[in-house]
């Protein structure tokens, strides 16, 4: 249960970061000025918005999520890279030390 409701949390946070994010990007894209720019991306994609407005709604709604994702992937990437241990296929080209440490031991037998 309390997993499910920290998911929540950080579900319901996402959210509202993105729409403030696209809100504010929004606000820039179509050089508006509103009393409440951190809820522009909701009131203009809520009133019947022409083909115009619906470009830059879609535009402004796109930029935070990828952004976000190129954070998330160069994060994995780099957490990852410092965290996995080096598989090798050609084990010749490893040293004993990375050999032992990889957990990958030597015989001298086939079987």
């Amino acid at each position: 249960m309390r997993a499910a409701a920290i998911a929540f949390a950080i579900l319901a946070g996402a959210l509202v970061s993105w729409l403030v994010a696209a809100s504010y990007i929004f606000l820039a894209l179509g050089r508006l000025d509103i009393d409440e720019p951190w809820f522009a991306w909701w009131l203009y994609a809520t009133d019947q918005p022409d083909a115009w407005t619906l470009f830059l709604l879609a535009v402004s709604a796109a930029l935070p999520a990828l952004v976000t994702g190129a954070v998330l992937t160069a994060l994995w990437r780099a957490i990852g890279a410092s965290v996995r241990r080096p598989l090798y296929g050609n084990s010749a080209w490893a040293t004993d030390a990375e050999l032992r440490s990889g957990g990958i031991q030597s015989s001298r037998s086939f079987f």
